[in-house]
């Protein structure tokens, strides 16, 4: 079973080749302020509810019965659409571990790339507006001790002048080794891995025979964490802990990016307090749009704080709150943005 997955995954890039489609900047748009301030790099996170937009693998790794986490991008200026367009984004996430071996996920997201409320009256209505929708349904399996194998199945609705609809799938595999550094001081867990996103037949606003192709997203990476084998007496959180991610991005439309690479380090304090920095390099996706650059390059970065309830107010209720913020300062894809994320988590 596992070399037929593995099998699967080495022949599906042939034939995935295809033209962009008008879904495709919010599709492949990263959906959590984590991986944005880390420069687009967890494919490879075993983070649980935050992996599912970016490898349905990951999310066996929740050690939580079940979160929940909204991620918003508020309304901001798109240079890649006319002056007076503005963009936002929501990604909803909810997940239950079954047992230890199976995870289930639902996510909810919209985006509308002419928000009203940021436009001068009469403007980005009727047919010139442009929204989408994404619903989905995650499921992940851990197929041996370091092997984590998920899927989604999710449907697309997107609004442009006329309404269509589609169907598409994400897959992914995880590969997370225990305690790869081990000394008196120091532990470290190291993650592989690989996803391949919206594979489906397409969409079509007009007519049925000319469907715009989803953007097939192939992604590889790796994530290494350490922290100290040393704890707080009263959290028994680690005293500092560390992450360093890296990932490249393949995707198969030529006319969209070539290729795509992120790398960044997470920093955290007791596991209370984070600190995130990041760097993307992407193609333009527009012909002659930077006719001086090869690549758009942009820094990143962010922070997070997360607050265990159970703890600081000595109750009975095992909630863990979790908040993070990113900022894309130089832009990437072009523009320059901010997300912010909210988490919960019940033990």
């Amino acid at each position: 079973m596992y070399y037929g997955l593995l099998l699967v995954f080495s022949l599906l890039p042939s034939l995935l080749y295809a033209q962009q489609s008008s879904l495709d900047y919010f599709l492949i748009h990263p959906a959590s302020a984590r991986n944005l301030a880390m420069g687009e790099s967890l494919v490879a996170l075993s983070g649980g509810i935050e992996s599912v937009n970016e490898n349905p693998a990951g999310l066996n790794g929740m050690t939580s019965q079940w979160a929940a986490r909204l991620t918003r991008r508020p309304p901001q200026h798109n240079l890649l659409f006319a002056n007076d367009d503005f963009s936002r984004y929501h990604y909803f996430t909810a997940a239950w571990r079954y047992n230890a071996t199976n995870t289930f996920a639902v996510q909810y997201n919209d985006a509308d790339f002419f928000a009203l409320e940021n436009l001068p009256l009469g403007q980005g209505t009727g047919s010139d507006r442009y929204t989408a929708t994404v619903i989905g349904i995650t499921w992940a399996h851990q197929l041996t001790r370091e092997l984590h194998f998920g899927i989604t199945g999710k449907r697309i609705v997107s609004h442009y002048y006329n309404t269509a609809t589609s169907f598409a799938g994400d897959m992914g595999l995880l590969f997370h080794k225990r305690e790869i550094i081990r000394n008196q001081s120091l532990v470290g867990d190291f993650n592989l891995a690989a996803s391949l996103s919206h594979v489906g037949q397409g969409i079509a606003y007009i007519v049925e025979s000319q469907k715009d192709p989803l953007p097939r997203h192939l992604q590889t990476g790796f994530v290494l964490g350490i922290q100290s084998t040393r704890k707080h007496a009263q959290l028994a959180n680690p005293i500092w802990g560390a992450h360093l991610a890296a990932s490249y991005q393949k995707s198969f439309q030529p006319e969209n990016e070539n290729w795509e690479w992120g790398t960044g380090m997470e920093f955290d304090l007791l596991q209370l307090v984070f600190m995130r920095f990041g760097y993307h390099a992407v193609r333009p996706a527009i012909s002659g749009l930077l006719p001086n650059k090869k690549f758009e390059t942009g820094m990143t970065y962010g922070g997070g704080v997360r607050v265990p309830l159970e703890k600081f107010l000595k109750s009975h209720i095992p909630l863990t709150c979790r908040f993070d913020f990113s900022s894309s300062p130089q832009g990437t894809y072009i523009e320059r943005y901010s997300m912010y994320s909210f988490m919960m988590e019940f033990r």
